[in-house]
């Protein structure tokens, strides 16, 4: 479950990110979308603050190896593996209890449901999201304002109560 909230916070990032990112830049994570970003001109790249919030999660899992930011890709043989572990987890924590079904992708949808409640733009959601949005021709001028970021999900984690993690 604690896999679930670091991607929950970390602004709904996908598993397959969170496998193969390299170290964080201070408290900035930065990294290329495994989804699309073959597909993008700027390669998919994002940048994540990590929050006070999720900071022990991070530290629990953080890998020293240089290369990699957490210890995923040494605990399991590859994503899919990884994916399947966490569903598993996810699955095995449900039974017996009255909870709708929900997989690690759930927290990207939840992230985004809940960001939209917190009244975050719909727009600033679609880029933490690492999405391209309707304004394809605004973004190629307009750099990237990853404050803009930090602050909503700032917002957003403020709303949970995050003591059970430490």
């Amino acid at each position: 479950l604690e896999v679930f909230l670091l991607s929950f916070a970390m602004e709904g990032m996908n598993l397959a990110d969170l496998y193969s990112c390299a170290p964080a830049k201070g408290r900035w994570l930065v990294y290329n979308r495994q989804k699309t970003k073959n597909r993008r001109a700027d390669d998919a790249e994002h940048h994540v603050y990590i929050s006070d919030e999720i900071l022990p999660i991070v530290e629990r899992y953080k890998d020293s190896d240089g290369e990699h930011m957490f210890t995923f890709h040494r605990r399991y043989k590859d994503c899919h593996s990884f994916t399947v572990n966490a569903n598993n987890a996810i699955r095995r924590w449900r039974e017996g209890k009255d909870i709708e079904h929900f997989t690690m992708y759930s927290a990207r949808h939840s992230f985004a449901s809940i960001a939209r409640r917190a009244e975050i733009e719909k727009a600033t959601i679609d880029e933490m999201l690492c999405h391209i949005g309707n304004l394809k021709m605004a973004d190629v001028y307009i750099e990237p304002d990853w404050e803009i970021h930090r602050k909503a999900n700032e917002k957003l984690l403020s709303l949970f109560d995050w003591s059970a993690i430490r």
